[in-house]
């Protein structure tokens, strides 16, 4: 396993992986910011305080993927039990404000995630939805499809159940735009997060 690359940059946030409970929340938390915020993150000991295997998981490096794809950003170490991760976004910060410049931004309407194992899809969609909703205003479509499929009642995850007895419920009572959420069995599970 490669050692994490030291870095000069001052601005670079540096977490440990083994920070309070040490799982993979630091890392969509992070990543999520990071996009938002175009601050670039590097993180070591990933899921240090986890018993058994250490480092990202298949759903961790699935949502870094696509945050990386859809921020335009720099990744490396983004590999199935890698316990290191560097995430240089590319866009800029807007003029007036914290977050990046959407005149900067390319929105699809439609993204697809398939991750390898039956991991928790409900983990990657909160790594993606504040993107993804801070982006969604300046999409051609009025709505952004998410179609993620993995395991929808994994362990130590929200489940499906969660999801749509507590989560949406709870987004629409925000007034944050979940428009639909549907489940259909495909040989694992996947569900369709719009």
């Amino acid at each position: 396993m490669a050692e994490p690359r030291a870095t000069t940059k001052s601005n670079h946030v540096n977490l440990n992986g083994r920070t309070l409970e040490g799982g993979g929340q630091l890392v969509r938390i992070a990543l999520a910011l990071s996009t938002l915020t175009s601050q670039p993150v590097n993180i070591d000991h990933i899921r240090g305080n986890r018993q058994g295997k250490k480092g990202l998981k298949g759903s961790h490096v699935a949502a870094v993927k696509l945050l990386g794809e859809i921020s335009d950003s720099k990744v490396s170490g983004n590999e199935i039990g890698s316990e290191f991760l560097n995430f240089f976004p590319q866009h800029p910060k807007s003029n007036n404000g914290p977050l990046v410049d959407l005149s900067q931004v390319e929105v699809q309407t439609e993204y697809d995630i398939r991750l390898p194992t039956a991991g928790a899809i409900f983990l990657v969609f909160q790594a993606l939805y504040p993107y993804l909703l801070h982006v969604g205003s300046k999409a051609a479509a009025p709505f952004i499809t998410v179609s993620i499929t993995g395991g929808t009642n994994a362990s130590f995850s929200p489940s499906y159940d969660y999801a749509t007895q507590v989560l949406v419920p709870n987004f629409a009572k925000l007034g944050l735009p979940l428009f639909s959420f549907s489940f259909t069995s495909v040989a694992g599970h996947q569900d369709q997060l719009t």
